[in-house]
């Protein structure tokens, strides 16, 4: 039977309207079609909304879940149009644990070079983590509108998390978050390079017990771009960045920690990272850390950190032979019985062209020097300083724009 030229035309907004939504090729379970799939035209009507794809009634423009298998009835005439070979769409199933058995299977059938698309929803792993595939990318359908999410509970030294990351891929425009009562990790990293993208993503933790980490890096350096990265609730420590021997880049992105006991928004042991163009903040706890550093040379470029409201807030802390170089960034700290923009101990950091800032009161100290050495050039210091030895200070001014001297007294 020969289709007339309007059902012609109507197949072809409604392929070119899926297409751009990257609609074909996948069940509900995540099960990849490729290939070819019948679409289907009734011609006893002219009613538009009695197109079909797949043995399926569709309007004009509307997603479809193309069935396997399927083939026109007998009173249709079909039409062969190719799918997608390499993109998994994935919907979401009868309840949220349901959609995360199907985000499972996506990735089980997914192979290097395959892209997997998640349908608005909230994709509950429960206790089993998501492990990516290298070559293959996540992404959803924006951060306020696509959740995975576990109660996976871990320790201390966590060895996963509800998305445990790989080299050569990437997540992207989604939210991954673990609400365990206990100890969690939203996102995991063990010897990953950067090559692991996260974009665009917000990491959630809210664990009520010891430790909770949003991102846990182990021997790794993915690169983190237009992110938020969180830990909030009522825990005993909470950390938004954990950096173990790892090197992750950091660039446009917010990190903040609120509501523990001991609060570090990013803590560095043995590594180096560069944080560029981003906010850091710590607050509410007990103590509270905006960078923590521990034989750790991090790079701090065009950046804000901030801890704030607790008894003790120290906005950069280094100790133990931590080389941190700061510039052109703002550090605060306030709102605590002591407060410290950079506490100092056995550790060399180099400051440029920054602004350091506490409270004018007892107890603040824009910079607190136990021991090690510290050079400041063209910045401002508000705020107390505990100057003398160790001090190598150049152009650098107090709050009324007053000249220290070259010790920063």
């Amino acid at each position: 039977m020969k289709l007339k030229p309007y059902y012609l035309g109507l197949v072809l907004v409604i392929l070119l309207g899926l297409t751009a939504s990257s609609a074909f090729g996948v069940g509900g379970a995540g099960s990849p079609t490729g290939g070819t799939f019948p679409a289907c035209v009734d011609p006893a009507t002219a009613n538009a909304s009695t197109v079909k794809i797949g043995g399926k009634q569709v309007n004009p423009g509307g997603l479809v879940r193309v069935p396997v298998g399927t083939a026109c009835l007998g009173s249709e005439t079909k039409l062969n149009l190719n799918s997608y070979l390499k993109t998994i769409l994935v919907s979401p199933g009868a309840n949220n644990a349901a959609s995360g058995t199907n985000l499972q299977n996506a990735m089980t059938a997914a192979t290097p070079g395959t892209l997997i698309k998640l349908e608005p929803g909230t994709y509950d792993l429960v206790t089993a983590p998501l492990t990516m595939k290298t070559g293959v990318d996540l992404e959803g359908s924006g951060e306020g509108l696509t959740t995975i999410t576990s109660q996976i509970v871990d320790a201390f030294a966590p060895t996963a998390g509800t998305v445990v990351i790989t080299s050569s891929s990437e997540i992207r425009f989604l939210t991954v978050a673990n609400t365990g009562s206990s100890e969690g990790v939203a996102v995991y990293a063990k010897n990953v390079t950067k090559t692991a993208k996260l974009t665009n993503l917000t990491t959630t933790a809210s664990g009520s017990g010891l430790y909770s980490y949003s991102i846990y890096n182990n021997a790794s350096s993915p690169t983190i771009l237009n992110s938020t990265i969180t830990v909030s609730g009522i825990g005993t420590n909470y950390w938004g960045m954990y950096n173990l021997n790892s090197s992750p880049t950091i660039l446009n992105s917010t990190i903040s920690t609120s509501g523990g006991t001991n609060n570090v928004s990013i803590y560095n042991n043995n590594s180096y990272p560069i944080i560029q163009n981003s906010t850091i903040i710590a607050s509410g706890g007990t103590t509270n850390n905006g960078i923590y550093n521990s034989f750790a040379s991090p790079n701090i470029l065009n950046s804000t950190v901030t801890a704030s409201g607790g008894s003790n807030n120290y906005s950069v802390n280094n100790n133990s032979f931590s080389t941190t170089i700061i510039k052109n960034s703002t550090i605060t700290a306030s709102g605590g019985t002591t407060n410290y923009g950079i506490y100092n101990s056995s550790s060399n950091p180099i400051i440029q062209f920054s602004t350091i800032a506490v409270p004018i009161i007892a107890g603040s100290n824009s910079i607190f020097n136990v021991s090690g050495t510290i050079k400041v050039g063209e910045s401002q210091l508000v705020g107390p300083v505990n100057s003398g030895t160790g001090f190598t200070c150049i152009n650098v001014f107090n709050d009324i724009f007053t000249a220290l001297t070259p010790t920063c007294g």
